[in-house]
């Protein structure tokens, strides 16, 4: 196998009970020994350790104090996977102090981080808790937005959503949706400012509001809802904002994707609060809070070329002005008109000829990665990563299905001059021999990298120093790091995916762990 100087193997083990500890042992020619050692337990537990292609080694299994052990007459089972590295690796360490599936409840926990977003030399996180099978507990707190201020410092609890509960004792306010940066330079009176940045974030609640929470300039939190529409009498779900300066106009907005909606507004500096407009931006014919009849979930937007784009059944383009108006410019064979998910991550970056282009994942009938040039003579779409065929073969297992991008890729530079694509991704691989709830997701987590030239290449996410390995199934964010004393390319990545859970449901599954690259 030459698949580069140095890959990793992980094992899975479905230990007997009675196990009282083990290592895997690989051994090389040279007669050097890599282990890794498995806790009592049961159920699948596993670890990975690094070897070198090419290398014929042997391996055996042994008891904790090292005596030779038979797996056929303990019990124990064993399967191993290669894990394909890309040119470049990172090491990985849990960041956020979250203890997988620990039973207890604190104020680090979840069962999903949804969101990283670096401010202002600070990196901020968002949690929610989808199957969570605490939820109706009442010392459970609500979703929180955490704050790490160094590398080396404590993550803190900046602000906690409304405790409030509804009848059916679960919080109203079960997870915070999004978390993404503005900075404005104008207010609505159009007149410049100095920039003025905050954090906004939608939520999935039990209210009847279109629920918006800002973090304002001077670092306060407050409820900034979408005011009430006769169309959404049960509001809707804001799951991602952007920012656009108006061609024709000249006003500086920020946008908000619902369910088929979207809605803009300005900011209000004297209050800093975001003055939401009346009418929405965009209405499709079905809106509303989990509406089946739905068509368009806005998962992303992206300003590409002095234009704004969103992603939701289709890719769309904004026509600017006093009568603004929203255009297809890109779609694909819908499977199920009924809440799709469609397209997410819309991200501008550079294309093959040095264009300006729109790329986004697209999860439906297929799972495809698309890329949109925004030519002269006008957009052109085309597919350009079959990606359960290409996870399939890397993998060596089937893949059916998978999410990429949940929120938006990032543009990582790769210390050259041709910058990568990074977007993370759950798998679902019903042959796996472990998985994760009722649909078969992979416990694996990594993401793609996409260089300038198109080459696809993948980086498995994994500490090696966490027992028994959580089950991370998905990476939903990827962020820089914005702290000066971490290496160059540092990343802070996070996930979770808790929709269709075991039967018992989820309880501190969020995840957030820290990568320093490694040369190879």
């Amino acid at each position: 196998n030459a698949l580069g100087a140095q890959v990793q193997m992980k094992w899975n083990a479905v230990a007997d009970p009675h196990v009282t500890g083990y290592k895997i042992n690989l051994t090389d020619p040279s007669g050097h020994t890599n282990s890794i050692s498995v806790p009592q337990g049961t159920g699948a537990l596993s670890g990975i350790m690094t070897v070198t292609p090419g290398t014929q080694y042997s391996w055996s299994v042994s008891s904790s104090n090292g005596t030779v052990m038979s797996p056929a007459s303990q019990g124990t089972s064993f399967t191993c996977q290669v894990l394909t590295p890309p040119s470049t690796g990172f090491s990985w360490t849990q960041s956020l102090p979250i203890t997988y599936e620990d039973p207890s409840i604190g104020i680090f926990g979840g069962t999903e981080l949804r969101a990283i977003v670096p401010l202002n030399g600070s990196l901020y996180a968002v949690n929610g808790y989808l199957s969570e099978s605490d939820i109706t507990d009442p010392t459970l707190p609500a979703p929180m937005v955490y704050r790490l201020d160094s590398p080396t410092g404590p993550w803190k609890v900046e602000y906690e959503l409304p405790q409030t509960r509804a009848d059916n004792g679960k919080l109203v306010y079960s997870t915070l949706s999004t978390l993404q940066k503005i900075t404005f330079t104008k207010d609505n009176n159009n007149v410049a400012i100095p920039p003025a940045d905050v954090l906004v974030s939608g939520t999935f609640s039990q209210s009847g509001a279109t629920d918006v929470f800002m973090r304002s300039p001077s670092g306060a939190w407050s409820y900034d809802p979408i005011p009430a529409e006769t169309y959404l009498p049960s509001g809707t779900q804001i799951r991602s904002f952007g920012q656009h300066t108006d061609a024709a106009t000249g006003k500086q907005m920020i946008f908000a994707g619902g369910d088929d909606v979207i809605f803009s507004g300005e900011y209000n500096s004297t209050k800093q609060k975001i003055k939401w407009n009346s009418l929405a931006d965009f209405l499709g014919p079905n809106p509303g809070k989990n509406n089946n009849a739905t068509q368009a979930r806005f998962t992303s937007f992206a300003e590409c070329g002095g234009k704004l784009y969103a992603a939701g059944d289709s890719i769309y383009e904004r026509q600017d002005g006093s009568q603004q108006s929203w255009n297809v410019i890109y779609s694909l064979p819908l499977k199920n008109k009924n809440n799709p998910r469609g397209f997410s991550g819309l991200t501008c970056a550079t294309g093959p000829s040095g264009q300006l282009a729109l790329f986004a994942s697209y999860k439906e009938l297929t799972v495809d990665i698309v890329r949109v040039d925004l030519l002269p003579s006008g957009p052109l779409g085309m597919i350009e990563l079959d990606v359960p065929n290409f996870m399939s073969t890397l993998t060596n297992t089937n893949v059916p299905s998978a999410i990429l991008a949940y929120n938006d890729m990032i543009l990582y530079p790769s210390g050259s001059s041709c910058p990568s694509l990074l977007m993370g991704f759950k798998l679902d691989e019903p042959n796996a021999p472990v998985t994760w709830g009722t649909n078969n997701k992979y416990t694996g987590v990594g993401f793609l990298a996409r260089d300038c030239k198109g080459n696809y290449t993948v980086q498995w996410v994994e500490d090696p120093s966490v027992f028994s390995a959580p089950e991370l199934t998905a990476l939903r964010t990827i962020a820089p790091s914005p702290f000066a004393s971490d290496p160059p390319g540092t990343l802070y990545v996070g996930g979770m995916d808790a929709g269709n859970p075991p039967t018992s449901g989820a309880h501190n599954t969020a995840w957030l762990y820290k990568g320093v690259p490694v040369a190879h």
